[in-house]
């Protein structure tokens, strides 16, 4: 094997018989790129099948909760309105489960490991205006515009026209759900029912949202597994988001009500022709009427005393 010139390698030939006859090959060029050749390792971003299966079966939830303040676990889990999950047992990740680093990044070493969400149809394009099977509450408490879906900077929004209803975000395999504003719920004679994030078909495809791991090694090749959190296709999620409603409050004044016991609010009618004198026929003849307003608890806003109608806003009073 020799280099006839510069930058050529090539491989001749020569044989030679017993009485030293010799003879010379042409020369084979064998550095072309064709014959000698180091094939790339690359990185391997997987997912634990058997907790990702787990998970299909029982989601890993995020519920927030509407009522006033941080509400007790499973619901606002982080703070008021705001809860979130950690979806890192569904990856495999190095120094967990006996994963190595060669097991992750190949031979030629760590690079490193993000994650990422997005909203895909089947074929992985992003998409948007997505249904979420959620609604916005309307005048008087009915049932507003469905929000929509689409990914903003990273995270998945839902909206209806400029106004956010709620955020799902992440920072690593950490997921938070959070709410902006309330929506509309469809049982009102419970209090605290649960609205859940159920997405449509796009187009009649389905779509996602997905958690994505992608592990880059130290010569930037790139791999990545990916989660879907919610789809149109509830049998592949993995997640549940949840928002639980809040309902009015009719209460009493306890000390008004004590009191009243104590000296009745009363009314008087007198059967003598024509309106007599309070305490009697307060009204017109023979009719008398009382306010019993004071033995009901009542929330003053801006100045206005009004019933407590809780975080969904105003209804009626009756």
């Amino acid at each position: 094997m020799v280099t006839s010139t510069v930058n050529t390698l090539v491989v001749t030939q020569t044989i030679t018989d017993a009485d030293g006859d010799s003879v010379t090959s042409g020369d084979l060029d064998v550095g072309n790129g064709n014959f000698f050749k180091i094939e790339d390792d690359g990185p391997s971003a997987s997912l634990d099948v058997n907790a990702v299966d787990n998970a299909k079966q029982n989601n890993i939830t995020l519920t927030v909760d509407e009522s006033v303040g941080q509400q007790i676990d499973p619901a606002d889990t982080d703070t008021d309105r705001v809860s979130s999950a950690d979806f890192k047992t569904l990856f495999e990740i190095v120094g967990v489960g006996g994963v190595t680093a060669t097991d992750v990044y190949g031979t030629d070493g760590a690079g490193s490991v993000d994650y990422s969400l997005s909203l895909t149809n089947a074929s992985g394009t992003t998409v948007s205006g997505v249904s979420s099977g959620l609604y916005a509450l309307g005048v008087n408490g009915a049932k507003g515009s469905e929000i929509l879906l689409s990914e903003v900077n990273g995270s998945i929004v839902g909206t209806v026209g400029t106004i956010t209803y709620f955020t799902i975000s992440n920072v690593g395999t950490n997921v938070t759900f959070t709410q902006a504003a309330n929506v509309w719920h469809s049982n009102t004679s419970d209090h605290d029912d649960t609205e859940s994030l159920v997405l449509g078909q796009l187009n009649n495809v389905d779509v996602s949202i997905n958690l994505s791991q992608i592990v880059t090694d130290a010569d930037g090749d790139t791999d990545t597994a990916t989660v879907a959190l919610a789809s149109s296709d509830t049998s592949v999620d993995v997640g549940a988001f949840n928002i639980k409603d809040d309902g009015p409050s009719a209460s009493l004044d306890v000390n008004a009500v004590d009191n009243a016991k104590q000296n009745n609010i009363t009314l008087t009618v007198d059967e003598s022709a024509g309106q007599q004198i309070d305490p009697a026929d307060n009204a017109s003849a023979n009719s008398s009427t009382a306010d019993f307003s004071t033995l009901f608890s009542t929330v003053d806003v801006n100045g206005v005393s009004t019933a407590n109608y809780g975080t969904d806003g105003a209804g009626s009073v009756n």
